[in-house]
């Protein structure tokens, strides 16, 4: 696993007030320097993304996947987003170097599961390495007085992290 942080002046205000945000990252097709992005709808309405990604052609469509924004900060401003790196080098793999070019949809507040942080006696988070961003974010989010439990399997010891959070947390 690897964290990239990325910057610049649109990313001051993207409203990331809760753990676990989606977003869609757009890598560029092969040969190309930038992705080709989607035209936003004319309405204003966000659910009409992937009628728009769709309809760019194949051959110039990005590749898009979806990843969870493990930090923000407002005032660099940057976002750090955990790329899991797989052996068969899919686009995230191929795409990783400084200063290349990446579209970013999102995040949106119409893909946020709201945490039951207020009426939970515990709570218990469990996945792969894959899983661990939006882990990470949902642990750090839990208040003082908050219980919870996480079983998260990663390769090796050496892709474990530690979470800052006021919380009882026992991970596994």
């Amino acid at each position: 696993m690897v964290r990239v942080t990325f910057g610049g002046p649109n990313l001051a205000d993207l409203g990331v007030e809760d753990p676990d945000q989606q977003v869609k990252m757009y890598f560029p097709r092969t040969g190309r320097e930038a992705p080709r992005l989607p035209e936003p709808d004319a309405g204003g309405d966000v659910m009409r993304w992937y009628a728009a990604y769709s309809a760019i052609p194949e051959n110039e469509r990005p590749w898009m996947r979806s990843y969870t924004i493990r930090a923000h900060r407002r005032h660099e401003p940057a976002v750090d987003i955990d790329f899991v790196l797989h052996d068969d080098a899919g686009p995230a793999t191929r795409w990783a170097a400084p200063g290349d070019t990446l579209g970013m949809f999102g995040p949106s507040a119409h893909f946020t599961t709201p945490l039951p942080r207020a009426d939970a006696d515990w709570i218990l988070l469990a996945g792969d390495e894959s899983a661990l961003p939006a882990i990470g974010t949902l642990l750090e989010a839990l208040p003082a007085g908050s219980r919870a439990v996480a079983y998260i399997e990663v390769p090796e010891q050496a892709d474990e992290q530690p979470f800052d959070t006021p919380a009882e947390v026992t991970v596994h």
